[in-house]
């Protein structure tokens, strides 16, 4: 008998074996399908943060040099406009996620296992991160 993890000889692995011994992404299609979209969002959310908090940083430090150091303050500042500009782009792309993602689970709620209360956590994350970027960007 053949070994079913050989390709024939002059052809595509892929098309070579049959249905059902192909790997284990035709199992999780209906997962994988949501999932990555997920992961992606989370990403973008987990990176939105990190350059809130970067800039939540330069803006302390700034603080302090201000008197001392202007126009490196200044400089400084320039580059949280950056951070803020990336974070809030970041979350832009989150809400595309998210939506995507939704529209991924209505069309097979049957697989859609954990992702509401996965997708409702990150809301919430969401949310945080929004109102700290409008902290920094509109301070009281």
């Amino acid at each position: 008998m053949a070994n079913l993890h050989e390709a024939a000889p002059g052809r595509n692995a892929k098309t070579s074996r049959r249905g059902g011994v192909r790997s284990c992404g035709s199992r999780l299609k209906g997962r994988e399908s949501w999932h990555r979209l997920f992961q992606r969002g989370r990403r973008n959310l987990q990176s939105a943060e990190g350059f809130i908090g970067m800039a939540r940083q330069i803006i302390d430090v700034c603080e302090t040099i201000a008197l001392e150091h202007p126009i490196r303050a200044v400089h400084d500042m320039c580059r949280v406009t950056g951070l803020l500009v990336e974070a809030a782009d970041r979350l832009a792309r989150l809400s595309k996620c998210i939506s995507e993602t939704y529209d991924r689970i209505d069309e097979a709620p049957a697989s859609a296992g954990d992702a509401p209360a996965r997708m409702i956590a990150d809301l919430q994350r969401w949310i945080e991160t929004g109102t700290k970027l409008a902290r920094i960007c509109l301070p009281s």
